[in-house]
């Protein structure tokens, strides 16, 4: 692959980036506080079987949803990490950067 291309293949991967990092703040948030809000509500013993089944099953949804978010924005992490210690035809480490050389 040349260089220019592996420098557009990063700059779109750092595109998704910070898109999987937005997903993965957002769905956390939204974990978080449904975590928070079952808590608070099974402590004010507001929540009856049915409730606090429907509950716990929207909870364990909400954190499989971030850990998927979680792990796509490691793995596009990774690879960026891969791409810029790859190594060129000679078997030496070249570091590919996002600025034009």
């Amino acid at each position: 692959m040349s260089s220019p291309k592996l420098r557009e293949y990063l700059t779109i991967l750092t595109i998704r980036l910070a898109a999987r990092r937005r997903d993965a703040y957002a769905s956390g948030a939204i974990f978080l506080f449904s975590f928070i809000f079952f808590v608070a509500l099974g402590l004010l013993g507001r929540l009856t079987d049915r409730d606090s089944f429907l509950s716990a099953s929207l909870v364990v949804v909400f954190g499989i949803v971030f850990l998927m978010a979680w792990v796509r924005f490691t793995l596009i992490q990774s690879t960026i990490e891969l791409i810029k210690h790859l190594p060129d035809s000679e078997g030496t480490e070249t570091r590919v950067s996002l600025q034009k050389s």
